[in-house]
Parts: structure tokens; sequence; C-alpha cells
């Protein structure tokens, strides 16, 4: 097989056919040492015991996104979150198909996004653990009988999906 020539310089990876890695790198000048950036290494040859694509250099998607075998992906994105007018930012995010739904890695927080409304992951920890209290609050109270009874059905809400649920609570 000819050499193809090149105006540019890179690497083509040949790989032999009892080959049990590839390798991308590069060397610094004519005598310099090799520099791996990425290393498709199935056996676990390369980087002993550990199979797999190894990667010793940043990744850049560019946009581009992350598939799962069923069709579903993820992306990488810069994500800026404005508040009142003010805009901090960008952070560095992953993304669903929508775009309406992210986890963001922000300077001091880890926020999540749903429908375009984003939360701190501190705040939702601090509000649940309110709730949390104001429901054992609630129970406390109704263990120390200041319901005496309670029933009946509750309603049904027009297109909202709830069904009625029968209750019943005596104290």
């Amino acid at each position: 097989m000819p050499f193809l020539r090149f105006t540019i310089s890179g690497n083509v990876p040949l790989p032999l056919i009892r080959g049990d890695f590839i390798l991308w790198g590069w060397r610094s000048g004519q005598t310099g040492t090799y520099t791996s950036t990425l290393i498709l290494d199935p056996q676990g040859k390369f980087e002993v015991g550990q199979p797999g694509i190894h990667m010793a250099a940043a990744l850049w998607t560019h946009a581009h996104n992350f598939n799962t075998v069923g069709g579903r992906n993820v992306r990488l994105m810069d994500l800026t979150l404005t508040v009142g007018g003010v805009s901090t930012g960008p952070f560095p995010a992953w993304g669903g198909n929508s775009g309406r739904s992210r986890v963001c890695f922000g300077t001091d927080h880890l926020y999540l996004v749903s429908n375009n409304t984003f939360y701190t992951v501190t705040v939702m920890a601090t509000r649940i653990s309110e709730l949390i209290t104001r429901v054992n609050q609630l129970i406390t109270r109704l263990n120390s009988g200041w319901v005496v009874s309670a029933t009946g059905t509750t309603s049904s809400y027009s297109g909202s999906g709830l069904t009625t649920m029968g209750t019943s609570l005596t104290v």
C-alpha cells in the first residue's frame, strides 16, 4: 500500500492485525519524548488490568452529544443562570434532549434545572428538611389527640390526574 502524502503533520494509526491497543500521541521534536493522548485498550494490555478508552488530554465535545444504545443522549453545555436580570456563569452543565432539564456545576453550588427553572441542591435539601420537621410536628399533634376524628373522601380535581381517596382517622 503506498503511503499518502499530507501537507499537514499528523498521526495516522495503522493498527496491526495482532495489535492489543491503538494509541494516539505526539512527540516533541525529532528526539523528544512521546506523550499519549488517547488509547483504545480493549484488553487492558497497555494500561494493565484496565480495559477501556483512556484519555490523557481534555475532552472537547463542541456541543455534540453522548448517546446511549437506545438513542437517548446528554450534552455537555455552558449554562448562564439569570435571577432578576442578573446573570452568573457560564457554568458547565449536563443537559437532556429538550435542553430544559440540566445538572449545572456552579462555582459554589450544584444546581438542578427543571423546565428552565433552577434550584440549588443546598436549598432543596434545606426545604426537604423543613418539610420533614413540619410533617413530624403534625404527626405529633395528631398523636396527642388534637384530632378526634376525620372521615370522608377527598375530592377529585378535574384534569389533575388525581383520584378520590378514602380517609379515616380517629384518635
